[in-house]
């Protein structure tokens, strides 16, 4: 399975990779670390946004009554951390990572789905300011590695290719115009480069994982509306092996 590591260079939570860039053959670590993210977020983008690393989340639903499950939206869920309230009408305005009033009894279902009315002190009820409560319920939780096999190799392998082309070095990086040479006859080729248009690189070995993990069959979740609440933020707070959770 692949090394997941956060470079120390980017401020964002989760700069993600799927593969060690001290690995790749460049002794510019700035240059290998952008090389490995460019290329990671290749690959997430064309096998459909749906492959990553250990992450973590917070995110926000809106109650409803009479409605207990909530249907967590990021997979697979691995632990949930935490459940509390926050009170959108009080004028109070809470950080979107922070933490309201903790959820008495809440328990996880399964499968990616907590029940919040396993308590009778829990006030959940209403969705709007002139009710009861007016709650909006956050979530901390953590999902897992579901990088299919191959993931580490092709994107090292499209990494290198970057480091390359950033080096001046020969690459396999198509090009839209080729210069042939025979005989001492010389003529440009206008490449028209279909595969871009089938979300494919050029590059044989990185696009066989591609149509191997799923190209076409973009990957959606449905959410029951009789099973769930509508969700109001969803924020990444960080990823990999860090523990995000460890000032709750």
């Amino acid at each position: 399975m692949a090394t997941i590591v956060t470079p120390a260079a980017y401020d964002n939570p989760c700069s993600e990779v799927w593969f060690d860039p001290s690995t790749l053959s460049t002794a510019d670590p700035v240059l290998a670390e952008e090389a490995a993210i460019s290329a990671t977020w290749a690959l997430w983008t064309l096998s459909g946004e749906r492959f990553h690393g250990a992450q973590c989340w917070v995110e926000d639903y809106r109650t409803i009554s009479g409605y207990c499950y909530i249907q967590l939206r990021q997979w697979p869920v691995v632990e949930v951390v935490q459940v509390s309230t926050i009170d959108m009408c009080d004028g109070t305005v809470v950080a979107a990572t922070g933490v309201g009033d903790i959820v008495v009894g809440w328990c996880n279902t399964g499968d990616g789905e907590i029940n919040v009315c396993n308590n009778s002190s829990n006030t959940l009820g209403s969705t709007g300011c002139g009710g009861a409560s007016g709650s909006i319920v956050r979530v901390h939780y953590k999902t897992g590695n579901n990088l299919p096999p191959g993931s580490d190799r092709v994107a090292f392998r499209l990494a290198e290719e970057y480091v390359k082309a950033a080096s001046g070095a020969a690459c396999a990086l198509p090009e839209r115009i080729t210069s042939i040479t025979r005989q001492g006859a010389s003529w440009t080729i206008l490449d028209p480069q279909d595969f871009l248009q089938d979300g494919l690189t050029g590059i044989g070995p990185v696009d066989q994982w591609l149509a191997q993990a799923g190209l076409r069959s973009r990957w959606a979740a449905f959410i029951d509306p009789l099973r769930s609440v509508p969700i109001v933020a969803s924020t990444l707070v960080g990823c990999g092996s860090e523990d995000c959770f460890s000032d709750l």
